[in-house]
């Protein structure tokens, strides 16, 4: 179906009416990024639409925040650190990062 710039469709996160400029598909979601919508809006569909400032959201909340973990490993993004640490503080005392 060819849809026409100035056409308006629905961010199923939102709810709001946006123009084809303000949204993506959401069949142009990464996996990963899907997933933590889903977790949080059951209903949405990769068939539909996600407006960008919703996308964002969602990007920011995956990116690790500096000394924040994801899948176990800790991020320090000043220093280029994304060694796994175990255990107390003194796994983080011997990283060399």
């Amino acid at each position: 179906m060819i849809r026409k710039p100035h056409e308006m469709v629905v961010c199923q996160i939102c709810k709001e009416k946006k123009k084809l400029n303000e949204v993506l598909s959401g069949e142009l979601v990464r996996p990963s990024i899907v997933e933590m919508i889903q977790k949080k809006h059951p209903d949405w569909s990769s068939e539909g639409f996600i407006c960008r400032s919703d996308l964002n959201h969602f990007r920011t909340e995956y990116i690790p925040k500096p000394g924040g973990k994801r899948n176990g490993r800790t991020f320090n993004f000043g220093t280029g650190c994304h060694e796994k640490h175990e255990g107390s503080g003194a796994a983080r005392q011997k990283c060399q990062c």
